[in-house]
């Protein structure tokens, strides 16, 4: 056995092992980037879609419909059945921590997240702590 350094088993076992590792990183760097998603959560359930996917979704409430936009990583009310309309008003609901909610039809929507993790403030703290 002089000069044999690995025997077949141990040569296999390694190889399963550095697949393994290359999958787990291949995943958490996947997972990592991008990867954001619109919570809608209705009386019917709570539904998840890509940022990345432009579509029109359509959901009912328990005053009618509300329709919702994602168009370029953000997502927008355009139609709701309430009567005030305030869930069309405003900005697009567009980084982590943003929300909008239809109180009428009990639809909330939401990017979720911790709202320090914004791209537009660099994430760190605003001026004022407490």
């Amino acid at each position: 056995m002089k000069g044999q350094y690995f025997r077949w088993p141990d040569l296999f076992i390694y190889i399963l092992i550095a697949v393994i590792l290359i999958l787990a990183v291949s995943m958490a760097s996947r997972a990592s980037s991008g990867g954001r998603v619109l919570q809608v959560k209705t009386p019917e359930g709570l539904f998840l879609y890509p940022l990345d996917k432009d579509q029109t979704l359509h959901f009912h409430g328990e005053a009618g419909g509300l329709t919702v936009v994602i168009h370029g990583g953000e997502a927008r009310v355009i139609e709701s059945s309430c009567r005030g309309g305030d869930c069309m008003a405003g900005a697009p609901v567009a980084e982590s921590g943003d929300w909008k909610a239809c109180l009428p039809n009990r639809i909330f929507i939401s990017i979720p997240g911790y709202s320090g993790e914004r791209e537009s403030d660099g994430g760190g703290a605003d001026e004022v702590l407490y």
